[in-house]
């Protein structure tokens, strides 16, 4: 292995006290990138100011701070790593989102963790 191909891990939970991530993007790069998001509570994810219903539990919400970086179109299917206790853990797929890096409009993700047993039985 070295710096820029590792071993992924699925964690067991969702860490919501966890804030920085890392899901794969770029506005329509032929280029693999990465760029910087935080964790946003489902509970927040799913108010009126965000998403609302459309937010299921299978679903977990991500974007930067300042709303100016995001995954993007093309990008659904990546990933969205979290590192913890210095492991890479596979915490989100990359699934949809409003526009791109919109204000309140984060990231949407399907939540790994909800498929954790699939995953093990597959």
């Amino acid at each position: 292995m070295t710096w820029n191909m590792q071993l992924i891990s699925a964690p067991f939970q969702c860490f919501l006290d966890l804030t920085v991530c890392f899901p794969a993007a770029g506005r329509y790069s032929q280029y693999l990138k990465q760029t910087e998001v935080r964790l946003i509570s489902h509970a927040e994810c799913k108010s009126v100011a965000y998403y609302g219903d459309l937010i299921t539990k299978s679903m977990l919400c991500a974007g930067s701070p300042d709303w100016n970086t995001d995954s993007c179109k093309g990008d659904s299917g990546g990933p969205l790593v979290c590192e913890v206790s210095g492991r890479i853990f596979l915490f989100g797929v990359v699934s949809w989102g409003e526009g791109c890096a919109k204000r309140n409009k984060p990231g949407v993700y399907t939540q790994v963790t909800n498929y954790n047993k699939w995953i093990n039985d597959t």
